[in-house]
């Protein structure tokens, strides 16, 4: 409902962020957000919803898994693999990317799926109160670009 509201005022572009368990959230996390597999379905209607507008607004998707959105969705994920951002000063030199890296954290079948090199898991913090049993191995042979899967 949110989407169709915003494309009146004809957005350019979507960005659709999971919530992170930090800051505020972590006061009562399993009240203020919930687990992705079950926040899924509204990410994907509300893609489906973006892409009926005559004006093709732009989509991105953070802070979200593959294995948890259908092949047609996962196109839409923004933060996949290595972005190569780095800081630099005189005296320092640092990759945001891989301190990102290690705050997330993979449920051991990552490892089993195809698309393990590129997705970096979910947040320690997410995986603190939900857990990482929802995270399955796609095998599907989709690439994560396939748009009519």
């Amino acid at each position: 409902e949110t989407a169709k509201y915003l494309l009146g005022f004809k957005v350019n572009e979507f960005r659709l962020t999971f919530l992170s368990v930090d800051g505020s959230v972590l006061k009562n996390p399993k009240v203020l957000t919930a687990p992705m597999k079950a926040t899924a379905p509204y990410m994907e209607r509300a893609i489906d919803e973006i892409n009926k507008a005559e004006h093709h607004p732009g989509i991105f998707i953070y802070n979200f898994v593959l294995c948890l959105l259908k092949p047609p969705y996962r196109r839409y994920i923004n933060d996949l693999s290595q972005m190569d951002t780095f800081l630099r000063g005189p005296d320092f030199e640092a990759s945001i990317d891989e301190h990102r890296k290690t705050l997330k954290v993979k449920s051991p079948a990552c490892k089993k799926c195809q698309y393990d090199k590129i997705c970096n898991g979910v947040w320690k913090s997410y995986a603190k109160f939900f857990g990482l049993k929802e995270l399955k191995p796609v095998n599907d042979g989709h690439s994560y670009q396939d748009q009519n899967s």
